[in-house]
């Protein structure tokens, strides 16, 4: 029970935490994407690849979170 409640704070607090990179990364793909980066540039696939990974980490906890509740 008290292990269950410490795993279900665990799994929201990393949700969080992937949210704020998933905001940081986005308003950096945003931002090269206004500037006129080339859309192949470097830079910009590597923050979309980091952007992506949060964002996937995000669905996974997500299907964790509802097999706890």
């Amino acid at each position: 029970m008290i292990i269950s409640k410490i795993q279900l704070k665990y799994i929201k607090l990393q949700i969080y935490i992937h949210s704020f990179f998933i905001s940081l990364y986005r308003n950096k793909v945003n931002s090269l994407t206004s500037n006129g980066k080339i859309i192949l540039s470097r830079r910009l696939k590597f923050a979309d690849t980091l952007l992506n990974h949060h964002c996937n980490q995000i669905i996974n906890l997500k299907h964790k979170l509802e097999e706890f509740q």
